[in-house]
């Protein structure tokens, strides 16, 4: 009688579990690796952003300062703030300076029944003290050649200016702004077609002030134009022109 006998061989499973864990490991020390590189980067550029930063600050610090905000109130209760930096100008130019002095002739010499108090404010803004007092005079009642006692409301008064012409003057060492206008003032009568012509000349002299800090005032001067000597006298000819 045969006896078989069956041996069983053991499985080799260390092989396969060593495997395993050594793939695991792989991946752990993979993830591990880029977690890593990624923490490192975002350090970097954190460090990088925050040296930038410091060295903006330290570029700017110098420039900052303190400085005083002004509430001011006007007359009608209108509210705006200001600051004491108000000593910006801006160049001068000719051209500019002949535009604003023939804006200003044409608004002081013309009349309108309707625009009278816009106009006047008009020279009060862009006047001095002095050559404001002088306006307010010339348009007295007692004045019968003020256009406002002349016209009145029968007609309106337009303004042709014919040239400006800058002059030099040079008192104690100083430029001062000085120019001459010539321009054509004509009165209309309403419902008349006739008009009378008569052709002035004038000296002027101006200023740039500094910026105003009255936002209804800078509709008016927005640069700080102001005249500073006003003098204006007709052209004597031998008769006026009618049309």
């Amino acid at each position: 009688m045969k006896t078989i006998i069956k041996i069983k061989q053991p499985l080799n499973l260390s092989d396969n579990y060593f495997q395993q864990a050594n793939s695991w490991a792989d991946d752990l020390y993979t993830r591990m690796t880029i977690s890593k590189n990624r923490y490192q980067l975002a350090f970097y550029s954190a460090l990088l952003l925050c040296s930038l930063l410091i060295i903006c600050l330290i570029i700017l610090i110098p420039t900052q300062h303190t400085e005083l905000v002004v509430v001011h109130e006007g007359e009608d209760g209108y509210v705006w703030l200001s600051t004491t930096q108000t000593d910006s100008t801006l160049p001068t130019t000719w051209p500019r300076s002949r535009a604003e002095i023939a804006h200003y002739v044409t608004t002081r010499e013309s009349y309108d029944p309707l625009l009278y108090n816009y106009q006047a404010n008009e020279v009060k803004v862009l006047s001095s003290p002095q050559v404001l007092n002088e306006y307010e005079l010339s348009q007295e009642s007692n004045n019968k050649f003020a256009a406002i006692n002349l016209l009145g409301d029968k007609g309106y008064r337009t303004v042709t200016i014919n040239n400006v012409l800058p002059l030099s003057n040079i008192q104690s060492g100083k430029k001062i702004n000085l120019a001459q206008i010539n321009f054509v003032v004509v009165d209309h009568l309403f419902g008349d077609s006739k008009t009378i012509k008569i052709p002035y000349t004038g000296l002027i002299s101006w200023q740039y002030t500094n910026f105003p800090t009255d936002p209804k005032k800078m509709l008016s001067d927005w640069d700080g134009f102001q005249i500073t000597k006003y003098i204006s006298q007709p052209v004597m000819t031998d008769s006026t022109q009618n049309m």
